[in-house]
């Protein structure tokens, strides 16, 4: 129930909590954090280069959607000297990618016999592939975009002086024949990709895979984060909040965050389950059908508003409520 492709976007909400919690965590750990990384990677989209064919690369990249010109979005990133504490990170400070996991082949099919009885496994694979991910789908947007057609070698041509305009034995006039300038020789070069999207990836270290999973648990990465952070806050506020050394307030931190956390991830599975339980016995085809019926109707209403208006602008009448929100009627 938790795996099946239902309609609800029951997996981005239980996804965005466990982002923004962990947000507001670095936040208050007093970290230069962001959360959804905007134009980290499409402001090394090259769209000027030249290519082959009749689409030039500003028009392949105008085609594409908000999403792919991103390139990628990281959900969380921080920069700074607390930052490069965690291991791993780069002069950039480092990026995070949060992953939730909701049952299915992730705790069954991918998971050695060998591991079974371990904890956190299905995880920790999750945690691993998310590195991956993101250098295969930078360097296939380098390859589309930054890779810079060959070149193929001409020689030079020498200058010719301009003919002045003459006549023939005929007395026929001869055309003037215009100067020529000097082309210096062009020399091939291969293609070649500059590489400028995995490079900015690089300057970041090793991306910091958080993952969530079905029973509480969560990866590696999530606990050396919230230690940071747990760090940060303990050494600059154990004396306001009146304990006798930091790591008092540390460990009292550590024990309260962390269970708050593992509570509020199984909460949030408990929801899941539940809001999808009204979708048992439902026939996903009809379902489907419903929703596109509707999104015909509502491009209908759209359209039809769209005619209203032009109807008023072209009669020149005042744009009122009634006339941009119900049928024109006989006054």
């Amino acid at each position: 129930m938790m795996s099946v492709n239902l309609p609800g976007d029951h997996w981005r909400k239980r996804h965005d909590y466990v982002k923004l919690w962990l947000f507001q965590l670095m936040k208050r750990a007093g970290l230069d954090c962001q959360c959804e990384l905007y134009d980290q990677f499409s402001r090394f989209i090259t769209t000027t280069a030249a290519t082959e064919g009749e689409e030039t690369q500003q028009e392949k990249y105008n085609a594409q959607t908000r999403k792919v010109k991103q390139g990628a979005v990281p959900d969380l990133g921080a920069k700074g000297n607390f930052a490069k504490q965690l291991p791993g990170v780069g002069d950039n400070g480092f990026l995070a990618e949060v992953k939730t996991i909701n049952g299915g082949q992730q705790y069954n099919e991918t998971i050695a016999i060998k591991d079974k009885n371990k904890r956190c496994v299905a995880v920790a694979n999750r945690a691993k592939k998310i590195q991956k991910e993101y250098v295969k789908k930078l360097r296939n947007i380098d390859q589309k975009y930054n890779t810079k057609s060959a070149v193929t070698a001409k020689p030079a041509i020498a200058a010719k002086p301009m003919v002045p305009e003459t006549t023939d034995e005929l007395g026929r006039k001869v055309a003037a024949v215009p100067a020529v300038a000097e082309v210096p020789a062009v020399i091939a070069a291969p293609s070649y990709c500059t590489k400028a999207c995995e490079s900015h990836l690089e300057s970041f270290g090793k991306i910091l895979g958080l993952v969530f999973g079905t029973y509480g648990e969560w990866s590696r990465d999530v606990n050396l984060l919230m230690d940071l952070c747990i760090g940060q806050i303990a050494e600059r506020d154990w004396v306001i909040e009146g304990y006798q050394c930091p790591a008092d307030f540390k460990s009292v931190l550590t024990s309260v965050l962390k269970s708050d956390l593992g509570l509020i991830s199984l909460r949030l599975v408990a929801n899941l389950i539940h809001s999808r339980m009204r979708s048992i016995g439902c026939d996903m085809n009809k379902t489907k059908k419903i929703e596109n019926n509707l999104l015909r109707s509502f491009e209908k209403i759209g359209v039809h508003r769209s005619e209203q208006l032009t109807i008023n602008r072209n009669n020149e009448e005042v744009n009122t409520f009634r006339n941009n929100h119900f049928h024109l009627g006989s006054r």
